[in-house]
Formats: structure tokens, sequence, C-alpha cells
């Protein structure tokens, strides 16, 4: 029973790294200028995709299906 313990709680930790080296290289790689205001418009944005869907605006215009 503690071995599933430990495989749970490791691969807790390891998700939690994974994710923070994803946003780690979404701040680096995309956001210009790296500021305060520019992270909480992107987390905005990425918040509104979450809810809403996301589709791009050639998928709207009728041009990809």
């Amino acid at each position: 029973m503690s071995t599933r313990w430990c495989l749970a709680a490791f691969g807790f930790v390891c998700g939690l790294a994974f994710d923070w080296v994803m946003n780690l290289w979404h701040v680096i790689g995309f956001i210009r200028p790296v500021t305060w205001e520019a992270g909480l418009m992107e987390e905005a944005e990425e918040s509104r995709r979450r809810v809403h869907g996301w589709q791009s605006k050639r998928r709207r215009q009728g041009v990809m299906r």
C-alpha cells in the first residue's frame, strides 16, 4: 500500500513540475514585453479560452472547416 502512495505522490510532483516548466516556457517564448500587465492579460485570455472554447478567426469566418 505504501508503494501506491509513493507512486501517486511522485506523479503529483512530476505533474506540478511539468506545468511549471510549460508555463515558464510560455512566458519566455510568447509574452513580449515581460511585465505584470502583460502576464495578467495573457492569463485573462487563457481563462476565456478555457471557459468559452477556442476558435480561430479563420474558422469563425468559414475559411476552415
